[in-house]
């Protein structure tokens, strides 16, 4: 299961947000605008991320973030991010849901899997290759708890 990000969307205009990877400032998921409902809606948005630390941005270009309230909307919105546990990675923390022009959270995702690795570069061969006698050179990153054994 994938980490879930849950917005409360009340406001106009329509905000926008993303998930950039720390470090490389790789965009790896955003989402919005979002549609305009009187009373506000929950979106759920589903975002496949591999264990790693990422950035949160959302963006309000009208400068008063998810303060609907102080509108026709009646609510303010929210919004706040589950790992595959059910666990809070991080959520709105602004009053009235007013972060302004734009608001950032950082979070980190870890491996509940004590075998978990991903290929993150390979060295070679480079291209497509028809033979079937290669030997490939790659790295790999160790997600999980447990030491890998290359052999």
């Amino acid at each position: 299961m994938q980490p879930l990000l849950f917005l409360q969307i009340a406001t106009v205009p329509k905000p926008h947000w993303q998930i950039d990877e720390d470090g490389t400032g790789v965009t790896m998921a955003l989402g919005g605008p979002y549609e305009d409902v009187t009373g506000g809606v929950t979106n759920v948005e589903d975002v496949c991320l591999a264990p790693g630390c990422y950035i949160f941005t959302i963006n309000d270009s009208y400068g008063d973030g998810l303060y609907g309230s102080q509108w026709t909307c009646n609510v303010d919105g929210d919004y706040f991010m589950e790992d595959q546990t059910g666990a809070n990675l991080f959520q709105m923390t602004a009053p009235n849901g007013d972060f302004g022009n734009q608001t950032t959270h950082n979070f980190c995702i870890t491996s509940n899997l004590s075998l978990d690795a991903g290929l993150s570069d390979i060295s070679y061969p480079y291209g497509t290759i028809c033979n079937s006698t290669i030997d490939p050179v790659v790295q790999l990153n160790n997600y999980g708890t447990s030491t890998l054994n290359i052999g």
